[in-house]
C-alpha cells in the first residue's frame, strides 16, 4: 500500500518510510500497523497544515515524516487496542 503511495505522489514518500513500515508491520501486526498509520497520517496532516498557515513551511516542500510515523507507532503500541475497540463500538453498537 505504501509502495503505491511512493509510486503515485511522485517520491512524497520515501522508501525508508516503506521499509520502516514493513519493520513495525512485522512488530505489530497488519491491524496495530494500520492504526499506526492512520494516527501518524492524521498528526502529520494536522502539523503540517498549522506550519503552512503559519509560516513555517511553504506549500509543497516536504516534511519529514519519519517523527510522526513514530509517535503514531508508539500511540498504536500503547493504546492500539482501546483505539480499535472504540471504533468498533461506535460503529457496530446497536
Amino acid at each position: 500500500m505504501l509502495l503505491l503511495i511512493a509510486l503515485v505522489s511522485r517520491g512524497g514518500m520515501g522508501g525508508g518510510d516503506i521499509k520502516l513500515y514493513a519493520a513495525i508491520g512485522v512488530a505489530l501486526g497488519p491491524w496495530m500497523t494500520v492504526i499506526s498509520l492512520m494516527l501518524a497520517s492524521f498528526l502529520g496532516a494536522i502539523v503540517g497544515s498549522l506550519l503552512i498557515i503559519t509560516g513555517g513551511v511553504k506549500r509543497k516542500q516536504p516534511i519529514a515524516f519519519g517523527p510522526f510515523i513514530f509517535v503514531g507507532t508508539i500511540v498504536a503500541y500503547l493504546f492500539g487496542d482501546g483505539i480499535w475497540d472504540w471504533y468498533i463500538n461506535m460503529w457496530y453498537t446497536e
